[in-house]
């Protein structure tokens, strides 16, 4: 144990003399040595000094381009969500606008469409109105012809009586100036009564006769009164005159063209003729009578209850046709009676007496009081009134009865 220890000592003593002398050696060099080492470890201070610093302008550096790569990094994102909403909103403009043309393509269908349907529609509609139009014809066809078939339960039944008076010219065997008629149509009846001027201009020619007189006037007025009641339509009693007296003034305007030469021999100055005019139409399904008057040719209505006045006012007028001369040349005029023509209506009546005036007043009086003495007053009362007489008797009886 003691031996270990004292080896231990020795060779601890030895290494410490060596280190001594090796010490006093290199004495000499050690400071040097020593003096590099602490250049080399100052120049070492001062480089890492430098490089830290350096580090450090590297570091800051770094931080800079790391901050402006990530807002480079944050713009790009920017960037690129622009771009990929700009292609979202691109799109949906897109759609947006396949849309519209969709909608518009479907409204101009639409509209096409109905354009169509309201082209059918109105081709529809002009078939269903031109077949409502011969529906309605056949209808009426078929309700004239029921009628025809079928009379109503009432109807009209008219007598005309007729008496020339004494010939104011000394012709004895000529016709008087009076001239009645009627006409049945539908529930329709017409009538009228004319009273040609005897005192007025007669243009007779040889070989052919009496051309222009106040009895031709009332003759042929007659007879388109007839022609004119007998057409398709039903004319209201003014517009079925006034066709009438038109119609004749076209015949009498022909007729003095063709006799022109001979005419312009015969008339000087002013040839007239005149014809007054009772008419009416009465209608048995309402059972109202229009009548109308130019004149003194009366009419009178009855009811149940008796006579129904008409015409109270007498208005001295008459139809006045006139052949004059006019810029050298002779022509037919008619007289305007606009302002003296009567108009009137009356109902419910059960008959109807229309006279010229060569009945008498004595007559007149008894048959307006008493409708049914008409015919007495006929075959028993004597007429002194020296004119063509003229009675036209109408009434409304149950069919049944006849």
């Amino acid at each position: 144990m003691w031996a270990n220890s004292n080896i231990v000592i020795i060779v601890t003593a030895i290494i410490l003399a060596v280190v001594l002398f090796l010490l006093i050696i290199f004495r000499d060099i050690i400071p040097n040595v020593f003096l590099f080492n602490t250049k080399r470890v100052k120049k070492s201070v001062d480089t890492r000094a430098t490089g830290a610093m350096s580090s450090r302008a590297q570091v800051e550096s770094s931080e800079d381009l790391a901050s402006l790569k990530k807002e480079i990094s944050e713009l790009k994102k920017s960037i690129l969500n622009i771009e990929t909403d700009k292609e979202r909103y691109y799109n949906m403009l897109q759609e947006e606008k396949e849309k519209m043309s969709k909608t518009k393509t479907s409204l101009e269908k639409l509209i096409e469409e109905k354009k169509w349907y309201l082209h059918e529609e109105k081709e529809k509609g002009e078939i269903l109105n031109n077949e409502l139009t011969q529906l309605k014809k056949q209808l009426q066809e078929l309700t004239n012809e029921r009628n025809k078939i079928q009379p109503s339960g009432k109807t009209f039944s008219v007598q005309s009586l007729m008496a020339a008076g004494p010939r104011k010219s000394g012709r004895e065997n000529e016709l008087g100036e009076d001239v009645s008629g009627f006409l049945t149509k539908g529930d329709n009846l017409f009538f009228w009564v004319l009273d040609g001027t005897s005192d007025e201009s007669f243009i007779e020619i040889d070989n052919v006769g009496e051309v222009f007189s106040c009895r031709k006037l009332a003759v042929e007025l007659s007879y388109n009164l007839a022609s004119k009641a007998a057409g398709d339509k039903i004319p209201s009693t003014s517009f079925w005159i006034k066709e009438a007296i038109d119609m004749t003034l076209t015949l009498w305007r022909a007729r003095l063209q063709e006799y022109l030469s001979v005419m312009e021999r015969r008339v000087d100055s002013v040839a007239t003729f005149k014809t007054t005019l009772a008419a009416g139409i009465w209608n048995k399904k309402s059972n109202c009578l229009e009548a109308f008057r130019i004149g003194d040719s009366k009419i009178i209505a009855f009811n149940n209850l008796g006579k129904i006045p008409l015409f109270r006012e007498e208005v001295k007028d008459q139809v006045t046709f006139q052949i004059k001369r006019h810029l050298e040349r002779l022509e037919v005029v008619a007289f305007d009676n606009s302002d003296t023509i009567q108009i009137e209506t009356a109902e419910n009546l059960v008959g109807l007496i229309a006279f010229s005036d060569g009945l008498s007043k004595s007559s007149q009086k008894i048959i307006s009081e008493d409708f049914h003495q008409w015919a007495e007053i006929v075959n028993n009362k004597k007429q002194l009134t020296h004119d063509d007489k003229t009675i036209l008797v109408a009434t409304l009886v149950d069919s049944k009865a006849l």
